[in-house]
């Protein structure tokens, strides 16, 4: 595989680059397709009718997120459960 330096290789780009002509493109014509009546009235026959649809519910909002536990919040909740989890084995009911 041949190889080049990228300074000439970008030269090349540079110096090969073809620009479009000013103004708007010609529209496609695939971007806006035509459809005769009898064209539609055969699409009809062989699926149907749109159905119509419902609108949607509107969305509930979502609840904001808790705040995050603090540190101490974590370390408290750590010694309730090994209090539950000792209180549990030694067969203490609450």
């Amino acid at each position: 595989m041949p190889t080049q330096r990228s300074e000439a290789f970008a030269t090349a780009m540079v110096n090969e680059r073809t620009f479009a002509p000013k103004g708007q493109p010609p529209p496609d014509a695939r971007d806006n397709p035509t459809v005769s009546p009898n064209e539609v009235s055969e699409w009809l026959a062989l699926f149907g009718p749109e159905p119509e649809t419902k609108p949607r519910p509107a969305r509930r909002p979502t609840p904001p997120p808790a705040p995050a536990p603090s540190a101490k919040d974590k370390k408290k909740k750590e010694e309730d459960d090994d209090l539950a989890e000792w209180f549990r084995l030694f067969g203490y009911k609450e």
